[in-house]
């Protein structure tokens, strides 16, 4: 492996665990000090809507800066308002006025993170032979992949010995050393984004185009049974996402580093399923693909009553089995929809139905989470994960009946 190759894997590993470790701990502070599944929940609103609304914008700053000048001043910026807001929490010591600074800081590191990640993409060619791409970006994803399994159980870690401040400076030093890392990695030319304004012309077509997105998915019933599996999807991990943490900590007394754990085993799955994929090489049929997300429906169901059962370790080993088939479906659903789509959906409309496609579901993260922040916060029952099971499971099969009907 040649050194900039090395440079690049080690500057995505600080850069994910940095970012995951902070954004984690942050919002185990807000449970600890709120003791709130809404409360909770704000704080994993903003990340989805910030890649909502940031990432098609993104293009446009990297265009005016260049890649590697975008990714300095990101790096600039999370680390300036990193001393700034560590610096005024450490001066005033007010839980509620912490939490704000906090989520603020959240925005902040997540504006920052999209413009890196992006950037990095426009970058790669600049820096890593064409020869050697395909590669260097399967072990980027690797890396990616395997920061996100060791990140939640060392920040629930951290967190359970350590202050949210000291927390924050580690994600400070770790983006000093990204910032480092970077700056020393030498590229053969700049990388431009050319992104052309948009005329009012331009604007009414994407209107139109938008009107036939939506007219294409309804009338296309691949397309619109995976849309209504995603969303579905969403909803249950909207309840995984604050319901589990709330449930675990705030009413069954397990520990930050043990929920950590849950997390970890989330991501250890889709890992595994990633590598599994890549080495069986094989097409999965439309139903084969839709059945997938009956792997959420069993981990729902495990979840659920799981969590009515008694026993520390028994419902946490039943939970970590949950959990890793989650993330196991995840990738497993995903990729095969994605493979789907780009073997029926005609070229030329393609970019427009994904585009279309990732904006709905995508939005439908942060209403779910603040949906299940205001129903955990009144009704705290696991009977949701078990409902949420059954409705999942009837669509998997409402959409291969229809299958066999069209047959």
């Amino acid at each position: 492996m040649k050194l900039s190759q090395f440079k690049l894997l080690i500057f995505t590993f600080f850069n994910d665990f940095g970012s995951n470790i902070f954004t984690f701990a942050i919002n185990l502070y807000i449970l600890k000090i709120t003791g709130s599944a809404l409360a909770f929940s704000t704080g994993m609103i903003i990340i989805p809507i910030v890649n909502m609304f940031f990432f098609s914008s993104s293009a446009n700053i990297i265009n005016k800066y260049g890649a590697k000048k975008t990714i300095l001043l990101s790096f600039l910026g999370a680390i300036i308002s990193l001393l700034c807001n560590l610096s005024i929490i450490s001066i005033v010591d007010t839980k509620y006025y912490t939490i704000s600074i906090l989520l603020f800081q959240i925005f902040i590191l997540r504006v920052c993170d999209i413009l890196i990640q992006v950037s990095l993409m426009i970058l790669l060619p600049q820096i890593i032979e064409s020869n050697d791409l395909q590669r260097v970006n399967g072990s980027i994803q690797t890396t990616s992949r395997l920061s996100g399994i060791i990140s939640p159980f060392i920040a629930g870690s951290l967190f359970a010995i350590i202050p949210i401040q000291i927390i924050g400076t580690i994600e400070l030093i770790l983006d000093v050393i990204c910032l480092t890392t970077i700056l020393s990695i030498k590229e053969s030319a700049k990388s431009e984004i050319d992104v052309p304004k948009t005329s009012s012309m331009e604007k009414n077509n994407k209107k139109t185009s938008i009107y036939k997105n939506i007219q294409y998915i309804l009338g296309h019933n691949m397309v619109l049974g995976f849309l209504i599996l995603c969303i579905l999807m969403n909803i249950g991990l909207g309840a995984f996402q604050v319901g589990i943490p709330y449930l675990m900590m705030e009413k069954m007394n397990y520990t930050s580093a043990e929920y950590g754990l849950i997390e970890s085993f989330f991501a250890f799955g889709s890992l595994l399923s990633g590598i599994l994929l890549s080495i069986l090489n094989k097409d999965f049929s439309l139903r084969a693909s839709y059945s997938t997300f009956l792997l959420f429906s069993l981990s729902f169901l495990g979840i659920g009553i799981g969590l009515y059962l008694t026993g520390h370790f028994t419902v946490l080993i039943i939970l970590l089995g949950s959990i890793f088939i989650m993330g196991i479906g995840t990738t497993l659903s995903s990729v095969t929809m994605i493979t789907l789509f780009q073997k029926n959906v005609p070229q030329e409309k393609q970019a427009h139905v994904f585009s279309f496609f990732d904006t709905v579901v995508t939005a439908s993260i942060p209403i779910f989470i603040a949906l299940f922040g205001i129903l955990f916060q009144k009704n705290s029952n696991p009977l949701i994960f078990i409902i949420i099971s059954i409705i999942v499971t009837l669509s998997v099969l409402l959409c291969n009946l229809k299958l066999s009907y069209k047959k």
